[in-house]
């Protein structure tokens, strides 16, 4: 179901095709501005992504799922898909002044947009009861054969982020060696267990996993889902490493998870545009200059 609309007065931006991270980047940035300006945020009915995902958002977030709302009346019936209408197209007309359409791009990748809304930005992304109820079952089976280790997470990601700050071998390496350092000195008498979060397993297989650790889970034998991935990571990661730094996904399974959890990421310093990772990702969170991590 679909709630009312909190404001009259509207703020979108132009089309996107981006995943699952990239929208819920759009939405949380379109969300609190629009908090700012007294505007709810909506979507043109050409928005064909959205469509493609709504019985996933109502799924992995329903709270979400019931502010997607759409410009005009359309009839979406045959797509299964309900939505309330928001705005007739003759109100539109007559009052150009309700809508607000950003340029500049359809999203904003930089936390520093949301964070001072964190727990509305973690309320509008809470899972839904039938997702988490059927990953805490594959949590507890796992946690059942690997009971009492530090399970530390790395997410990688490579196919589609070639020359955009993608994973790396020997950064990915380097990088798990120095956090357990820093978590050996915290946690004393600690096993440690490593899940690797990827969709590439070639890649996964380059991984030298240190000898300190006793278990490797790799997560995409689970066949999860990618919401459920991002549940199971919040519920089952007591440290997180991102190594793909640019990734909106691993970005929000980070942001996701409980505030007591350390998150790691490999910085990212790119031109053309300019973009330095240290600067879109929250303050907490403790970074690893890939400098350090050259051969």
């Amino acid at each position: 179901m679909r709630e009312r609309p909190e404001f009259d007065h509207f703020i979108y931006t132009r089309m996107m095709g981006g995943g699952l991270g990239n929208q819920m980047y759009r939405f949380a940035g379109l969300y609190t501005m629009g908090k700012m300006l007294n505007r709810t945020p909506v979507y043109v009915h050409e928005e064909f992504k959205m469509h493609e995902i709504d019985k996933e958002l109502a799924y992995v977030f329903p709270n979400y799922h019931s502010k997607v709302y759409f410009l005009i009346s359309i009839n979406f019936t045959l797509l299964n898909i309900a939505v309330i209408i928001m705005i007739l197209k003759y109100c539109w007309s007559k009052n150009k002044g309700r809508g607000l359409y950003l340029t500049g791009g359809p999203n904003f990748l930089d936390t520093r947009y949301i964070e001072h809304m964190r727990p509305q930005i973690l309320k509008i992304f809470e899972f839904g009861k039938e997702l988490v109820s059927k990953v805490t079952a594959i949590k507890d089976k796992i946690i059942s054969e690997d009971t009492s280790s530090h399970k530390m997470c790395i997410h990688t990601r490579v196919g589609d982020f070639k020359g955009i700050g993608e994973s790396q071998t020997v950064e990915v390496n380097k990088a798990h060696v120095r956090i357990l350092k820093i978590l050996k000195r915290l946690l004393k008498d600690k096993t440690y267990s490593l899940l690797l979060f990827g969709t590439d397993k070639d890649f996964l297989k380059t991984i030298k996993v240190d000898e300190s650790i006793s278990k490797v889970h790799y997560i995409i034998n689970l066949n999860l889902t990618r919401g459920e991935e991002l549940n199971f990571a919040t519920q089952i990661c007591d440290s997180f490493l991102i190594t793909a730094a640019m990734s909106t996904y691993a970005t929000w399974m980070g942001y996701l998870m409980p505030d007591d959890r350390p998150i790691f990421f490999i910085r990212r310093l790119m031109q053309n545009p300019t973009i330095d990772t240290l600067y879109m990702l929250p303050e907490s969170w403790i970074p690893i200059d890939e400098n350090w991590l050259k051969d």
